[in-house]
Protein backbone atom coordinates (compact mmCIF):
# COMPACT_ATOMS: atom_id res chain seq x y z
CA UNK A 1 0.00 0.00 0.00
CA UNK A 2 3.25 2.41 0.81
CA UNK A 3 4.71 1.40 -2.26
CA UNK A 4 1.74 2.16 -4.72
CA UNK A 5 0.91 5.63 -2.51
CA UNK A 6 4.37 6.52 -3.46
CA UNK A 7 3.99 5.76 -7.32
CA UNK A 8 1.51 7.45 -7.67
CA UNK A 9 2.65 10.36 -5.94
CA UNK A 10 6.54 10.75 -7.74
CA UNK A 11 5.62 8.92 -10.85
CA UNK A 12 4.84 12.43 -12.83
CA UNK A 13 8.35 13.66 -11.37
CA UNK A 14 10.62 13.85 -14.28
CA UNK A 15 13.87 12.41 -13.43
CA UNK A 16 17.33 14.43 -12.85
CA UNK A 17 19.92 14.84 -16.73
CA UNK A 18 22.40 12.65 -16.89
CA UNK A 19 25.36 14.54 -16.89
CA UNK A 20 29.04 13.58 -18.58
CA UNK A 21 31.89 12.44 -16.66
CA UNK A 22 33.14 15.66 -17.34
CA UNK A 23 30.71 17.77 -16.27
CA UNK A 24 29.09 19.14 -19.55
CA UNK A 25 25.83 18.41 -19.88
CA UNK A 26 25.50 20.04 -23.07
CA UNK A 27 23.00 22.85 -21.36
CA UNK A 28 20.00 19.72 -20.64
CA UNK A 29 20.66 20.78 -16.99
CA UNK A 30 19.20 24.29 -17.87
CA UNK A 31 16.45 23.09 -20.36
CA UNK A 32 15.50 20.64 -17.72
CA UNK A 33 14.99 22.84 -14.87
CA UNK A 34 12.90 25.66 -17.46
CA UNK A 35 10.58 22.66 -17.86
CA UNK A 36 9.79 22.53 -14.80
CA UNK A 37 7.20 24.38 -13.01
CA UNK A 38 9.37 25.60 -10.11
CA UNK A 39 8.70 29.53 -9.48
CA UNK A 40 11.38 31.33 -7.84
CA UNK A 41 11.67 34.77 -6.02
CA UNK A 42 14.65 36.36 -4.67
CA UNK A 43 17.17 33.96 -6.26
CA UNK A 44 20.62 34.68 -5.06
CA UNK A 45 18.94 36.24 -1.30
CA UNK A 46 18.56 35.56 1.79
CA UNK A 47 14.67 35.76 0.93
CA UNK A 48 14.55 33.45 -2.00
CA UNK A 49 11.59 31.57 -1.89
CA UNK A 50 10.49 28.25 -4.12
CA UNK A 51 7.11 26.60 -5.08
CA UNK A 52 7.21 23.14 -6.61
CA UNK A 53 4.39 21.25 -8.05
CA UNK A 54 4.77 18.68 -4.94
CA UNK A 55 4.39 20.90 -2.67
CA UNK A 56 0.39 21.10 -3.75
CA UNK A 57 0.03 17.61 -3.49
CA UNK A 58 0.01 18.02 0.40
CA UNK A 59 2.04 16.11 3.10
CA UNK A 60 2.19 12.29 2.37
CA UNK A 61 0.80 11.26 5.48
CA UNK A 62 -3.19 11.70 5.53
CA UNK A 63 -4.84 11.87 8.76
CA UNK A 64 -6.17 8.05 8.59
CA UNK A 65 -2.82 6.78 8.31
CA UNK A 66 -1.65 8.47 11.78
CA UNK A 67 -2.37 7.72 15.10
CA UNK A 68 -1.02 4.21 14.93
CA UNK A 69 0.83 1.68 17.02
CA UNK A 70 3.99 -0.17 15.69
CA UNK A 71 5.33 -2.43 17.63
CA UNK A 72 8.41 -4.11 16.61
CA UNK A 73 10.44 -7.18 18.07
CA UNK A 74 14.10 -5.83 17.73
CA UNK A 75 17.45 -7.79 16.72
CA UNK A 76 19.59 -6.42 19.16
CA UNK A 77 18.99 -6.66 22.88
CA UNK A 78 17.62 -3.33 23.57
CA UNK A 79 14.42 -1.50 24.35
CA UNK A 80 13.33 1.86 22.79
CA UNK A 81 10.65 4.05 22.00
CA UNK A 82 9.94 6.36 18.87
CA UNK A 83 7.22 9.08 18.74
CA UNK A 84 7.41 10.61 14.67
CA UNK A 85 4.89 13.60 14.37
CA UNK A 86 4.34 14.64 10.58
CA UNK A 87 5.14 18.61 10.52
CA UNK A 88 4.26 21.00 7.74
CA UNK A 89 7.87 21.66 5.54
CA UNK A 90 10.31 23.46 7.70
CA UNK A 91 12.85 24.81 4.87
CA UNK A 92 10.87 28.23 5.07
CA UNK A 93 12.07 28.43 8.71
CA UNK A 94 15.73 27.79 7.74
CA UNK A 95 16.79 31.41 9.54
CA UNK A 96 14.38 30.79 13.72
CA UNK A 97 14.59 26.83 13.66
CA UNK A 98 11.74 26.05 15.79
CA UNK A 99 12.32 22.63 15.56
CA UNK A 100 15.43 23.04 17.27
CA UNK A 101 14.29 24.89 20.41
CA UNK A 102 11.18 22.26 20.62
CA UNK A 103 14.25 19.28 20.10
CA UNK A 104 16.68 21.07 22.56
CA UNK A 105 13.71 20.89 25.01
CA UNK A 106 12.64 17.69 24.54
CA UNK A 107 16.40 16.52 24.88
CA UNK A 108 17.68 18.08 27.82
CA UNK A 109 19.30 16.46 30.52
CA UNK A 110 19.18 19.04 32.97
CA UNK A 111 16.85 19.18 36.58
CA UNK A 112 13.60 19.80 35.85
CA UNK A 113 13.74 18.16 31.74
CA UNK A 114 11.34 15.32 30.85
CA UNK A 115 14.72 13.25 30.56
CA UNK A 116 15.43 13.96 34.35
CA UNK A 117 11.73 13.10 35.57
CA UNK A 118 11.76 9.69 33.32
CA UNK A 119 15.45 8.94 34.66
CA UNK A 120 13.73 9.63 38.62
CA UNK A 121 11.80 6.63 37.87
CA UNK A 122 13.98 4.25 35.96
CA UNK A 123 12.05 4.04 32.77
CA UNK A 124 13.99 5.58 30.88
CA UNK A 125 18.23 6.11 30.33
CA UNK A 126 18.50 8.16 27.45
CA UNK A 127 16.71 9.97 24.30
CA UNK A 128 17.20 12.56 21.46
CA UNK A 129 14.72 14.51 19.31
CA UNK A 130 14.61 16.59 16.37
CA UNK A 131 14.03 16.62 12.26
CA UNK A 132 16.59 14.47 10.55
CA UNK A 133 18.49 15.69 7.30
CA UNK A 134 17.39 13.00 5.16
CA UNK A 135 14.95 13.29 2.19
CA UNK A 136 12.15 11.77 3.83
CA UNK A 137 12.27 13.32 7.02
CA UNK A 138 13.18 16.54 5.89
CA UNK A 139 11.50 17.58 2.73
CA UNK A 140 9.70 20.10 0.34
CA UNK A 141 6.59 18.61 0.91
CA UNK A 142 6.70 17.68 5.31
CA UNK A 143 9.07 16.85 7.91
CA UNK A 144 9.40 14.57 10.65
CA UNK A 145 10.16 15.34 13.50
CA UNK A 146 11.02 12.11 15.73
CA UNK A 147 11.61 12.17 20.40
CA UNK A 148 13.40 8.66 20.25
CA UNK A 149 13.92 7.27 23.88
CA UNK A 150 16.12 4.61 25.00
CA UNK A 151 14.26 2.61 27.75
CA UNK A 152 15.23 0.08 30.80
CA UNK A 153 13.37 -3.08 31.04
CA UNK A 154 10.80 -1.20 33.89
CA UNK A 155 10.46 1.39 30.89
CA UNK A 156 9.04 -1.21 28.85
CA UNK A 157 6.02 -2.27 30.56
CA UNK A 158 5.27 1.94 31.24
CA UNK A 159 5.33 3.38 27.86
CA UNK A 160 2.13 4.52 27.82
CA UNK A 161 2.78 6.66 30.75
CA UNK A 162 6.43 7.88 29.45
CA UNK A 163 4.23 8.76 25.94
CA UNK A 164 1.71 10.93 28.75
CA UNK A 165 4.96 12.74 30.18
CA UNK A 166 5.74 13.75 26.63
CA UNK A 167 2.15 15.40 25.78
CA UNK A 168 2.05 16.74 29.42
CA UNK A 169 5.96 18.39 28.70
CA UNK A 170 4.93 19.45 25.04
CA UNK A 171 1.43 21.44 27.12
CA UNK A 172 4.27 23.14 29.31
CA UNK A 173 6.09 24.37 26.15
CA UNK A 174 3.04 25.92 24.75
CA UNK A 175 2.13 27.48 27.55
CA UNK A 176 5.48 29.49 27.29
CA UNK A 177 5.73 29.82 23.59
CA UNK A 178 1.58 31.45 23.79
CA UNK A 179 2.37 34.10 27.27
CA UNK A 180 3.24 37.12 26.90
CA UNK A 181 7.11 36.62 27.83
CA UNK A 182 7.31 33.75 25.30
CA UNK A 183 10.06 31.22 26.25
CA UNK A 184 12.93 32.69 28.91
CA UNK A 185 16.04 33.77 26.54
CA UNK A 186 18.63 31.49 28.02
CA UNK A 187 16.84 28.54 25.98
CA UNK A 188 18.18 31.01 22.58
CA UNK A 189 21.52 31.53 24.63
CA UNK A 190 22.17 27.97 25.77
CA UNK A 191 21.55 26.72 22.03
CA UNK A 192 23.70 29.41 20.40
CA UNK A 193 26.49 28.55 22.38
CA UNK A 194 25.88 24.53 21.26
CA UNK A 195 26.09 25.26 18.05
CA UNK A 196 29.15 27.66 17.82
CA UNK A 197 31.08 25.29 19.70
CA UNK A 198 29.99 22.43 17.79
CA UNK A 199 31.15 24.85 14.31
CA UNK A 200 34.61 26.03 16.31
CA UNK A 201 35.16 22.53 16.95
CA UNK A 202 33.99 20.43 14.21
CA UNK A 203 36.67 18.27 12.36
CA UNK A 204 37.83 19.14 9.39
CA UNK A 205 35.88 17.39 6.17
CA UNK A 206 37.28 14.97 4.09
CA UNK A 207 38.80 16.64 0.78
Amino acid sequence: ELEKQVVESFSDIPALPRVDKDGDDDGKDDEFYNSLTIQREKVGTWDVTAHTPIIDMGMPFTQDTLGRICRIIPVKDKHSLSITWQIPPQWKNWSSKPCDFIAHLLGHEAAGSLLSALKAKSWVNECYAGVGSGGYENASSHALFCLNFTLSVAGVSHWEEIIRHVYIYIGMIRYYCKSDGGLPSWMFDELRAIQQMSHHYEDEPTP
